[in-house]
């Protein structure tokens, strides 16, 4: 697995705590979005580095960690998966720096990839894409529910499990297409499914 990410969940509720929070994270929503079109741009100039000498640049490669570091954090609190605000990742590690006690994410990137990378990992993300941003938009348009049902219950494990596991699928493709993966993204679905089934889990 070349992208590593680790959410640990808290009960959240209480329409004042959801505001709250909610008020908290917008600086980090901006950001986010600020690092991912950052990202976007920056991923070009690996993608010559890589047709050029087949080497992926350290720095660039642990600025694209940070990003997808900045938007799993973020996720973390906009989906309500904690009651405390993300820290800010302040660090250009490939290694998580451990400053966020409920957030870990770590990149295996690889030194070198092949000379067409460019092409087939954006070919790649683009299939899984075509899958992520429908579900993205229905998330999103449900949102306002998603905050009155937790306000008043919290999430279910169920449903805390599948959205960590949506944010898994969404950081490996982000990874394979910012070229700091070498690994094909792919859904984490059936492994939740069969993590549950050995536990003898029927929630």
């Amino acid at each position: 697995m070349a992208v590593r990410i680790e959410i640990e969940t808290e009960p959240v509720s209480g329409g004042r705590v959801v505001l709250h929070l909610l008020f908290r994270l917008l600086p980090m929503l901006v950001m986010a979005g600020v690092l991912t079109a950052a990202a976007t741009i920056v991923a070009f100039a690996i993608g010559i580095s890589v047709v050029a000498t087949g080497h992926v640049p350290w720095r660039l490669a642990s600025f694209q960690v940070r990003a997808i570091r900045q938007r799993v954090r973020t996720f973390s609190g906009f989906f309500l998966l904690r009651a405390d605000t993300p820290a800010w990742p302040a660090e250009l590690d490939l290694c998580d720096p451990g400053d966020d006690p409920r957030v870990t994410v770590t990149v295996d990137v690889p030194t070198t990839l092949v000379r067409w990378a460019p092409l087939s990992h954006t070919a790649r993300a683009v299939a899984h894409l075509l899958l992520l941003v429908p579900l993205a938009v229905a998330l999103d348009l449900l949102y306002p529910v998603w905050l009155v049902l937790v306000a008043r219950r919290g999430w279910s494990t169920t449903a805390k499990e599948r959205l960590v596991v949506t944010e898994q699928w969404t950081a490996d493709v982000l990874a394979h297409a910012w070229l700091v993966s070498a690994t094909p993204p792919r859904p984490r679905w059936a492994e939740l499914t069969s993590a549950r089934r050995s536990t003898g889990s029927n929630r």
